[in-house]
């Protein structure tokens, strides 16, 4: 079947075309969910903490934040180990 052909998970985009706006999106859904998480755990994140996270691009850093976000108390247990966003 065509889903069975058309992996996107797996494949690497060969142009910047369309390559872009899909990390992008990406990014957009992880940045998404880490601020859903953060406001069911009523953890509030200053408006200057919310523009370093929407601002973070890098989808491992995204990743790490996010699982951070799941174990947070507050809002220096998400920025741990990432000294450059929490500031």
């Amino acid at each position: 079947s065509l889903e069975k052909l058309m992996k996107l998970k797996d494949y690497e985009f060969r142009t910047e075309m369309i390559g872009r706006p899909y990390r992008e999106g990406q990014a957009k859904g992880r940045i998404e969910a880490l601020f859903t998480i953060l406001e069911a755990r009523g953890i509030t994140l200053s408006e200057a903490e919310r523009e370093r996270v929407a601002a973070t691009t890098d989808l491992d850093t995204l990743d790490a934040l996010v699982r951070r976000a799941a174990r947070a108390e507050r809002t220096e247990d998400l920025f741990e180990g990432e000294p450059e966003l929490g500031r």
